[in-house]
């Protein structure tokens, strides 16, 4: 049984399965940043862009049926309503950003 190889994703030479580092041109093959030394493709985690997406609007959407449904809105709901209508473009204009890059980033790979 033979010991399973697999590329550098920076040089594309043949390096060990399971190496941290390749021994050519010295580039770390672990993602500091995940516990299992998994390498990510991924600069935010699309779970991130989901909740900017999907997520908060769907809350901001929700403090502004409040502030309709209410008989006599107070103060609070007011200014529940000002940010959920002012946010929930910008989580969403958020999200998309954070898409963009993260296919810029991926592309980059």
């Amino acid at each position: 049984m033979s010991i399973p190889e697999q590329k550098c994703p920076h040089c594309s030479k043949p390096i060990l399965h399971g190496a941290q580092w390749c021994p050519y041109c010295g580039a770390s093959l672990i993602d500091e940043r995940h516990p299992y030394g998994k390498v990510s493709s991924h600069r935010f985690s699309p779970w991130i862009i989901a909740m900017f997406i999907l997520i908060l609007p769907l809350v901001a959407f929700g403090g502004c049926w409040l502030n309709f449904s209410l008989d006599s809105p107070t103060t609070a709901s007011n200014v529940w309503f000002l940010v959920a209508s002012l946010g929930c473009p910008a989580s969403i204009l958020v999200g998309i950003v954070l898409y963009v890059l993260n296919v810029a980033y991926m592309r980059k790979q």
